[in-house]
C-alpha cells in the first residue's frame, strides 16, 4: 500500500473527528484498498454483510499488521451501516470491474 495514501488517511481520520465522512470523501481509499485487498483484509467480516463488526475490523487490522484496513475500519466507526454497505459495494466494483467494450 502507498505510505502517502496511509499518511492521507490517518491525516483524514484525525480531522474527522466525530463527524460522518460522506462516500466521496473516502472513496478513493477504500478503492485503493480493495485493489491491493480482493477479498477485504480486515475489513472482510463487513464485506460480509455484518456491519455493525467495526470493532472486530480494527482489532483484526491490529493483529495483523494491517495499518491501512485499521484507519479504514476506525473511519468507519463514524459511518451509518447503510454508508458501510455501499461503500463496500461501490469501491469493490471500481476496483475490479472493468466497463464493458
Amino acid at each position: 500500500m502507498d505510505c502517502n495514501l496511509l499518511a492521507d488517511l490517518v491525516s483524514f481520520r484525525e480531522r474527522l473527528g466525530n463527524r460522518k465522512p460522506t462516500i466521496p470523501e473516502v472513496l478513493r481509499f477504500f478503492v485503493a484498498y480493495a485493489k491491493d485487498n480482493p477479498a477485504w483484509g480486515s475489513l472482510h467480516v463487513m464485506a460480509d454483510g455484518n456491519y455493525d463488526c467495526v470493532e472486530h475490523c480494527i482489532k483484526q487490522g491490529t493483529e495483523t499488521n494491517d495499518e491501512f484496513g485499521k484507519e479504514l475500519a476506525m473511519v468507519m466507526r463514524n459511518m451509518s451501516k447503510t454508508q458501510r454497505s455501499k461503500i463496500l459495494i461501490v469501491a469493490w466494483g471500481l476496483a475490479h470491474v472493468r466497463p464493458l467494450r
